[in-house]
């Protein structure tokens, strides 16, 4: 708990951590008003719906529709990451996100569960008022055209001096409304082991890091997830991610897509073994198996295999891969 009774209580001020099994949640204050009782106590299992605490809040803060119906004392219902703020359900990031574009989040129309406006819905309003450009291809496209094709899709930055000059694009999958969405980053998940389960932490924007960087941010998350202490925006937006079942020795896997993501590749353990050279001659070498899983409603075969074998070219030669970086 990071409030106690008595404390007075800003909006969107935070009031408590919940860890889950897979990250750390920070609960926030829908109102302004003063916590008046506590019904747990820090180490506290609660589950999802139960009330945390009671708090005093103004007449005014509290939608018109349920008004009537409530007394001073008002309860805070924490569906543990829900948020219902002026009738309108979403949660704290939803309406950062409407901030950061100057939206109001009540001109909304939202598609989540009982109206529940999403980060999409936030997305699409914008796009609607041209305040924002939100690129996408739907499943009549051909996988080489969403893929790229002829076209070359760079992402770059001025400010970045590690860019990789690629013709790659990243994608996602929305089975409901059957669209393919292109994203502006790299987000690449990677599968950890820890003590509270397995979680997938997220570094952002690799396109735009060193492999200093990368190496850093991946040191910072690991220690947060063996800490159980990763929170939302480390373990969502995610758009491939990457299984290393050989750091626990394993050496071959079949990796199953976590969507909306259409790929994942699951990195097997390295290990050596003889080969024979062109001129018959036996030598070792090292080998490590890589299998990808891919959505085949958006990538075909032919695709997925000209990446693993470009990739396959840079991890034989990452002289190479430093070659094509800015």
């Amino acid at each position: 708990m990071l409030q106690q009774g008595g404390d007075q209580v800003d909006e969107f001020q935070p009031l408590c951590e919940v860890q889950s099994d897979k990250a750390t949640i920070e609960i926030t204050s829908r109102y302004l008003g003063k916590v008046s009782q506590l019904l747990y106590v820090p180490g506290d299992i609660v589950k999802v719906g139960e009330i945390l605490l009671k708090m005093a809040v103004e007449e005014s803060q509290v939608p018109k529709q349920i008004c009537e119906s409530l007394e001073n004392t008002k309860l805070l219902d924490s569906e543990l990451n829900t948020h219902n703020i002026g009738g309108v359900l979403s949660t704290p990031p939803v309406r950062n996100l409407a901030k950061q574009f100057h939206i109001d989040i009540n001109e909304v129309c939202g598609t989540g569960k009982d109206g529940r406006v999403l980060k999409e819905d936030v997305i699409k309003y914008a796009a609607q008022k041209g305040i924002i450009e939100v690129p996408s291809v739907s499943l009549s496209a051909s996988p080489e055209k969403a893929l790229g094709g002829e076209d070359s899709y760079a992402h770059t930055s001025a400010e970045s001096r590690w860019n990789y000059d690629d013709k790659t694009v990243t994608l996602s999958f929305n089975e409901e409304s059957l669209e393919v969405t292109l994203k502006g980053s790299h987000n690449i998940g990677i599968a950890m082991a820890t003590p509270y389960g397995l979680v997938v932490p997220i570094i952002k924007n690799v396109q735009s890091l060193s492999i200093l960087e990368i190496t850093m941010e991946l040191s910072r998350l690991l220690q947060l997830a063996l800490e159980n202490k990763l929170k939302r925006e480390d373990i969502s937006d995610g758009t491939i991610t990457l299984s290393t079942i050989g750091a626990i020795g394993g050496k071959y896997g079949s990796p199953l897509l976590n969507l909306p993501e259409v790929a994942i590749i699951a990195i097997g353990r390295m290990q050596k073994v003889p080969r024979f050279a062109d001129d018959g001659t036996l030598h070792p070498v090292s080998v490590m198996t890589v299998n990808i899983g891919a959505d085949h409603r958006v990538l075909d075969g032919a695709t997925v295999a000209r990446f693993c074998n470009e990739w396959k070219q840079f991890i034989e030669n990452p002289e190479l891969l430093m070659l094509r970086m800015r």
